[in-house]
């Protein structure tokens, strides 16, 4: 009797619901363990505020409100951090299910069921799903209109048509970052106008709601944080605008202009060019991905990939990543389709993500600040006096205070001379400063207490130092 491989032994509902029950399992995995660290705290402070101020830019200088008008109306059922962090989590789950459908649609069911389990699994897309932020809700309304681009553009019809109309809406309201989607909807054109999968029609759909889709963005782009945002981007006092003037001395108007010229001219050549590719080459990429040598190579492509993801470096890159991330796990996906020629060298893969995603729940640690208010709470007396170093850090702390202690933050010389009236009365002070994230690179702060106060002790938490000074 031959050996039941596990890729013939469950049927595809089993495999669905077992891949759905797992990405959930793991995104609600020591969900409020953590502290909420600093833009998880804003956006509470954002939302608590309320869309008058955050539309008139008085509490939030650029973000969309879309995110902030939802964690307005969930805040106020619960406000620890396993509530404040279940919506993510779900929504997390939900674009796993939108990876398995979009997989199906542009390829087979095996491909499918492939980029089910590596979604599900995936370290980055779990980090996000249990964060506080908007990453979650962006992914999955990012899915939401890949997936009816594809639809609508094989003939879906007016119904996803409206579904792509409002998840795109929802989308650009949500992060600007969601401009990119564009990119790869025209990437999508392009592959299944090549593969003669895309009907004029649908293609005609997809442009007549853009229109719609800019009228309805248009109130935001009036309002005083779009224009802050644009500014930045857009204006001489941005990254981008500094790197080209000192480092290559392009000035960065010329280089807006030349810019969109080539845009203009790249995007129509691109959509030809990756149109005439796959026409051709489709084929030949085939036969490519059932070669065991270009297999081992993207193995070893994903494992590296799974080591970046687990590495607590460079989140402000990952949290851009992960808006397409589901899209590269679709690539993995087709290379590595569900079948039984795939059984050992997927198993291993799913394992390595599974052990990869624990690390990031169980290992990796955000700011402790719930662990460093709680030791000032027990440590502290009556008449002492905490300083937080940057200032804009009591964001944090004050989501774990309960006003037991007087709290400054360090933004102004008046500060500091209110720091110096309390060590005259011989009050204590607590500093405490956030070691990733000092506002003053000199640490001037820092030196003016060794100057003027004895320290007494200190205590390190993650990404914190608490120090008690007195004169």
């Amino acid at each position: 009797m031959s050996r039941v491989s596990l890729f013939e032994r469950f049927s595809t509902r089993s495999l669905l619901i077992a891949a759905i029950s797992s990405a959930f399992l793991l995104r609600i995995l020591l969900l409020g363990h953590k502290s909420l660290w600093l833009d998880e705290a804003n956006s509470l402070r954002i939302a608590t505020i309320g869309q008058a101020d955050l539309w008139a830019g008085r509490s939030e200088q650029y973000h969309p409100p879309l995110f902030y008008a939802f964690v307005e109306w969930w805040s106020q059922f619960g406000q620890n951090e396993f509530f404040l962090r279940l919506p993510s989590a779900i929504l997390g789950t939900i674009s796993v299910v939108l990876v398995f459908w979009l997989a199906s649609e542009l390829f087979s069911a095996e491909v499918a069921i492939s980029a089910l389990w590596l979604a599900a699994l995936s370290p980055l897309l779990i980090w996000y799903a249990q964060e506080f932020r908007s990453y979650a809700l962006l992914g999955a309304l990012g899915l939401g209109s890949i997936l009816t681009t594809v639809i609508l553009l094989r003939g879906g019809g007016w119904r996803y048509w409206v579904l792509f109309v409002v998840s795109m809406l929802a989308a650009l309201y949500t992060h600007y970052s969601a401009l990119l989607l564009i990119l790869a909807q025209i990437a999508l054109c392009a592959g299944l106008f090549a593969t003669r999968r895309a009907t004029r029609s649908g293609f005609l759909l997809w442009l007549a709601a853009w229109p719609l889709i800019l009228l309805g963005y248009w109130p935001w782009l009036r309002t005083p944080p779009a224009a802050t945002f644009l500014d930045l981007l857009l204006g001489d006092r941005s990254y981008v605008a500094m790197l080209l003037k000192s480092r290559l001395g392009i000035d960065y108007s010329q280089a807006l202009v030349v810019g969109a010229i080539a845009l203009a001219i790249l995007l129509p050549a691109g959509f030809v060019l990756l149109h005439w590719l796959i026409r051709h080459y489709a084929d030949a990429l085939d036969r490519l991905r059932l070669r065991p040598s270009s297999q081992f190579v993207v193995a070893i492509l994903f494992v590296l990939l799974l080591l970046l993801e687990v590495i607590p470096l460079g989140y402000s890159l990952k949290r851009q990543l992960s808006l397409f991330w589901p899209f590269v796990l679709i690539g993995f996906a087709w290379v590595w389709p569900w079948k039984r020629r795939h059984t050992r060298l997927l198993t291993a893969i799913l394992i390595l993500s599974a052990l990869a995603a624990l690390v990031n729940i169980l290992a990796i640690p955000k700011d402790q600040w719930r662990e460093a208010v709680t030791y000032l709470a027990r440590q502290g007396r009556a008449g002492d006096l905490v300083v937080l170093q940057p200032g804009y850090m009591s964001i944090p702390y004050d989501y774990y205070d309960e006003g037991i202690i007087e709290t400054i933050g360090v933004t102004t010389s008046a500060s500091m001379d209110r720091i110096n009236s309390a060590l005259d009365e011989q009050r204590r002070v607590w500093l405490v400063v956030h070691t990733k994230d000092v506002a003053d690179p000199n640490h001037t702060v820092e030196a003016w207490f060794a100057q003027n106060a004895t320290r007494l002790r200190d205590r390190r938490f993650h990404n914190l130092l608490v120090t008690l000074y007195q004169r």
